[in-house]
This record gives structure tokens, C-alpha cells and sequence, in this order.
């Protein structure tokens, strides 16, 4: 069975990508130039060189949501503590603010302890990452096929699969501000600045392997990166509970966090959604100090997927301090989420045209689970001011991976 060319309506959205969005309805056009346009393009440049393959077997639109599981997994990766490296309590024999830790904190979770009434926390912290695979499919090896295995009645198609070849990574550099409002509680800010960049090459691919694509390497998107604010936020923390030991400088605290929609969706840098974590913080001191925190995320509104939707998330963290030198702490976590209601993705068989069928890859409506754990050092090089380096390596990801991604920052209190 053949199917001619022209029914390659909504071609690009199969073999390629679409972007699905909150309220299509509401969204505006995307702007050529931004990232979402180059993809745009490509769709444009795949749907032409479809034409010219005959009897494409290829017909309905779909979306294979690539790019909101990368803006999600830009938005939502974790940024570092807000808990201080330096805390501080006051001393009445001596009338001073003195230290009331013996680690310099947790890196990606936080400690119960606040900073202290006046106490002001700043820093900076870089995080880089390159995107591996997308539910365990290699991003460059040429294995993330959105459509595959297509065939007829009387067997494999024309065409059997497509292939896309993408190269993409992030820089998230974030600064924050956390201030002693009282001894108990801390208020703050983190400002992320977030540099994405992006470069596809598709291809359309017979059952033997023989590359059908015409043009070649035209269907490509150049290297390019786009650079901006990502979603801002705001937080709070209150320790609500000391331990008895007053030199245990542990207990519970509540933390709240909200993330407002500034990052621009048609460059990947944000979920355009209002996002609130509530979370439940508990900490343990000494020379190893263990810390636990439980939050849950309310998003104002869902995402939509092809198949299944996001709404809402849980977030979780576990570790220890240990103070292996005056100066220096050594911070181990594992640090995790829970997409709910949709983000993990597989293949599923669907018909792409009467009498033609293939695997799509789809995102389904299950959580999907992200799990790092993140090693690191934290060393006070010079009064208070704390240098800081950590992997996050990737446990479990079947959305959009990074195996490792490196973290360098500093903190200064004053």
C-alpha cells in the first residue's frame, strides 16, 4: 500500500516536535528569532522535504513535547539552598553575634536554622548542564526517534522512522539575597539568569537504515543560544521548633517559596505558571549534622501535553553535613521531585493514516520522577565568605536527562 506525498499535513509535528502550550488560544506569535521559531522553521523545512519523498506515510499532527520537558526541566531544577552557610545567634555576656553552627549547611537542601534578626546572606551560583537523553534515548547518537517501526498492512513503509539529533544545554546562574528579618525568620530572593542553547538535525530513515532525507542536512537548526531571566522567586523561612541542646542548633522549620512566570516560555527559560512550595524542614546539628525536607508545589494553572498534562509537583531532599576541617564542609544530598499527573514519556502504537500505523513517542499521563544525588564542598576561604562546588548526578530521569551537571558558587555574610 502507497500513500502519496500531499497527505503530509502536520508532517514536522511527528517527526519533529511541537510545542503545546497552557491556553493555545491566549498565546501569542512566536517570535521568529526565539528558539520555539527555529523549531517552528524546522518543521517548515522538514514538511518540504517531505514532499519530495514519495508515498510518505505520514499523516495527523502530533506533539512529541520536547521542549516543555526541557523548560520544565530548566525551571524546576533545584537552585541551591536559601539557608545561610553562616548563621548566627546573640550572645548577652558579650553583646556580639556569634556562630551558631559547627558545618556551613546543606548545598541543595535546607537546615532549620535561620540567620539571624539582621543578618544578610548574598551569593551567586552557576549551574551547567548538557542534555543526555530523553527517556533513556540518546540525544546525539542518532536513538531519539519520535516516529518509528511505521508500516502497512503489506509491511514496512517508504519510510520507516525518523531520527532527530539534538544538542542542548543550559547555564543557570542564580543570585540571592536572604535577609534576618528576626532570629527566626528569614525572607529572601533568587534572581535566575538562564542562557539555553540549541541545535537539532532531523532525517527521515527507510527500515534498512537508508537516509531518505532530501536536502541532507538542510533540516537542521544551527547552533543557537538565547539568554534571560528565568522565573523569580521569592521566599520565606521559620524555625518553629529549637531542640533542647542549645548547642544542637537544630529542630523544624516551615519554609514557603513562590515562583512567578517571569522566564520566557518561547526560549525555554520558564513554565509559565505561578508555582508555591510549601515544605517542612527538619535539621540535626553537630560535626555531622542530617537534614530533611518534605514540600509540596502548587501550580496555578496545568500544562498541557499531547496525551496528559502537569499540575502540581513534590519535592523532597535528604542528607548530611560533615565539618572535616574548621573550614571546610563536606555536603552530601539526595535531591528529588515528582511530576504529577503527566511527564513520562514512551512509545505507543498509533494510526498515522488510514492503513498505515506507527510508534509515536508520547508523553504519558504518570509522575514522572527526577532523582539526583549531589556530593560537593563548601570552604570558607577568607571571613565569611564561603566557596562552593557540587555535581548533581542524575539517579533516575525517564523525562529529559542530564547525567551530571557541575555547580560552582559563593556566599558571603555579612
Amino acid at each position: 500500500m502507497f500513500v502519496r506525498a500531499p497527505v503530509v499535513q502536520g508532517l514536522a509535528t511527528i517527526l519533529v516536535w511541537a510545542i503545546p502550550t497552557v491556553d493555545v488560544s491566549a498565546q501569542p506569535t512566536v517570535p521568529a528569532h526565539s528558539l520555539l521559531g527555529l523549531l517552528n522553521d524546522l518543521t517548515v523545512k522538514v514538511n518540504t522535504a517531505a514532499a519530495g519523498v514519495p508515498s510518505l506515510p505520514i499523516g495527523p499532527t502530533d506533539n512529541l513535547d520536547i521542549a516543555v520537558l526541557m523548560a520544565l526541566e530548566v525551571s524546576t531544577a533545584p537552585l541551591g539552598t536559601s539557608s545561610g552557610s553562616f548563621t548566627f545567634k546573640f550572645d548577652g555576656p558579650t553583646g556580639i553575634f556569634v556562630s551558631s553552627t559547627r558545618t556551613f549547611g546543606p548545598a541543595f537542601a535546607q537546615r532549620s536554622l535561620t540567620s539571624g534578626k539582621g543578618k544578610v546572606n548574598a551569593g551567586f551560583q552557576w549551574l551547567h548542564a548538557h542534555y543526555d537523553s530523553l527517556s533513556g534515548l540518546g540525544m546525539m547518537n542518532g536513538d531519539l526517534r519520535p516516529v518509528q517501526n511505521v508500516r502497512t498492512a503489506e509491511g514496512p513503509a517508504p519510510v520507516s522512522y525518523s531520527s532527530i539529533k539534538v544538542n542542548a544545554t543550559s547555564d543557570i546562574n542564580v543570585g540571592f539575597l536572604s535577609y534576618g528579618v528576626i532570629n527566626d525568620l528569614d525572607v529572601g530572593v533568587a534572581v535566575p539568569w538562564i542562557r539555553v542553547s540549541l541545535g537539532a538535525d532531523a532525517g527521515l530513515f527507510s527500515a534498512t537504515n537508508q537516509d531518505l532525507t532530501p536536502g541532507g542536512h538542510l533540516l537542521v537548526i544551527p547552533h543557537t543560544s538565547a539568554s534571560g531571566v528565568g522565573d523569580i522567586a521569592v521566599f520565606a523561612k521559620h524555625h518553629l521548633w529549637h531542640q533542647g541542646d542549645p548547642n544542637d542548633d537544630g529542630g523544624l522549620a516551615a519554609g514557603v517559596e513562590l515562583r512567578f512566570p517571569t522566564g520566557d516560555m518561547n526560549n525555554l527559560r520558564g513554565t509559565g505558571v505561578t508555582r508555591t512550595l510549601f515544605s517542612a524542614i527538619w535539621s540535626h546539628g553537630g560535626i555531622v549534622s542530617p537534614h530533611a525536607n518534605i514540600g509540596y508545589e502548587y501550580w496555578s494553572k496545568k500544562i498541557q501535553l499531547t496525551d496528559a498534562y502537569l499540575k502540581d509537583q513534590i519535592n523532597y531532599a535528604f542528607g548530611a553535613e560533615i565539618r572535616s576541617h574548621r573550614k571546610a564542609t563536606i555536603t552530601a544530598d539526595i535531591v528529588g521531585r515528582r511530576l504529577l499527573n503527566g511527564g513520562a514519556s514512551g512509545y505507543r502504537t498509533v494510526p498515522l493514516f488510514p492503513g498505515v500505523i506507527g510508534e509515536v513517542l508520547r508523553t504519558f499521563p504518570q509522575s514522572l520522577d527526577v532523582v539526583s544525588a549531589a556530593p560537593g564542598v563548601k570552604w570558607n576561604v577568607a571571613g565569611n565568605v564561603i566557596l562552593a562546588g557540587n555535581v548533581l548526578a542524575s539517579i533516575t530521569n525517564g523525562g529529559l536527562r542530564s547525567n551530571l551537571t557541575s555547580v560552582v558558587g559563593f556566599e558571603w555574610a555579612f
